[in-house]
């Protein structure tokens, strides 16, 4: 049986449908209707934004479903089972007790159970408060759940930040790559993901406080987003070229955040 995240990976280019059409429409309406094409643009960046969020909170499923119906609680990496007892334990914060000793003692007893992972803890809305927005805070917020600390320092530097070239070909030779790669090495549990097939490393202790391109990426993209949906911005600044962009940057980063919560999930 295939596995839930190579499902997920496998509806990607679905996921992306509703957004070619807007860009297609947009590209007809370019020059004959430009109040149409206007809101066709800005349309797009709302739902290129949307499909970052919702793909995170999927990944995260994915991946607890798979250990569920193909692991044990037992044999995950301890950060899992951290993030899995914290709920727990969390109200006893205010009375100055030991948490972590908390925490390892739950983890012990249910070990010895038949524990199976609840998704709850691993989603959005519990990373950062009820704001969802796919910003770089929030995304590292949601990937530290897994055990990977500052997840954006793992695609620095690697293959995936072709995709800042500006070289059409480029972009879609690695997109096509990415999607082969990740759709073969999840089809089945364990997965057979290596990352450093796409130069992916895990990093060293932080040095420094400089912010990579997808962290600046994210930054200005979750900023046109609030801008449009908060009415602060009422004139179209994006090209059909912009929208292209945006799109296979999200792509990207969406297999990059794939490859490395995977492999994460299955490593301490």
């Amino acid at each position: 049986m295939t596995t839930f995240v190579h499902n997920l990976v496998n509806s990607i280019d679905d996921r992306w449908h509703e957004v070619r059409i807007l860009v297609k429409r947009a590209s007809e309406e370019r020059h004959t209707n430009t109040d149409l094409y206007d809101a066709l643009c800005r349309a797009s960046v709302l739902l290129i934004v949307a499909h970052l969020e919702g793909f995170i909170k999927e990944s995260a499923k994915a991946i607890i479903y798979d250990l569920n119906k193909f692991s044990r609680f037992r044999d995950s990496p301890l950060a899992l089972k951290k993030t899995f007892c914290k709920p727990f334990v969390g109200a006893l914060q205010e009375e100055g007790k030991d948490i972590e000793a908390r925490i390892k003692r739950l983890i012990q007893t249910l070990e010895g159970l038949e524990t199976q992972f609840l998704v709850e803890p691993f989603l959005v809305e519990t990373a950062y408060g009820n704001n969802k927005t796919p910003s770089p805070h929030v995304i590292n917020r949601i990937c530290g759940n897994f055990g990977v600390r500052d997840i954006f320092s793992w695609l620095n530097n690697s293959s995936l930040d072709i995709v800042f070239s500006g070289v059409n070909s480029e972009v879609e030779l690695l997109l096509h790559d990415l999607r082969s790669y990740t759709l073969n090495k999840t089809v089945d549990y364990p997965y057979s993901i290596n990352l450093s097939d796409f130069g992916i490393i895990k990093p060293a202790l932080k040095t420094n406080n400089s912010r990579s391109f997808w962290e600046t990426f994210l930054d200005q993209l979750v900023r046109y987003r609030n801008d449009i949906a908060h009415g602060s911005s009422l004139v179209n600044s994006f090209s059909i070229e912009d929208l292209v962009d945006f799109q296979n940057k999200v792509i990207v980063l969406k297999y990059g955040l794939v490859l490395v919560l995977c492999y994460q999930s299955m490593h301490n």
